[in-house]
């Protein structure tokens, strides 16, 4: 059951949730790809263990996230 559950709690859980504030999109003219993209970089600029805020994030990693090709 515990399977069941942890399966259920990552598909509609936050984790599961990808969220783009309205001024990403304005600030990318619309382009919601894009926008998805800024609102991830932000999202990870805020959780790292370093001081100057900088990350290392692979280009497939990012697009797994979001659900894009590596294209």
């Amino acid at each position: 059951m515990s399977g069941l559950f942890n399966a259920i709690r990552e598909l509609s859980g936050n984790e599961a949730n990808i969220s783009i504030p309205r001024v990403y999109i304005r600030f990318c003219n619309g382009d919601l790809n894009q926008a998805a993209v800024l609102s991830q970089l932000v999202f990870w600029s805020g959780r790292t263990t370093r001081t100057d805020g900088w990350f290392y994030k692979r280009h497939e990693q990012l697009a797994d996230e979001l659900g894009f090709s590596v294209d």
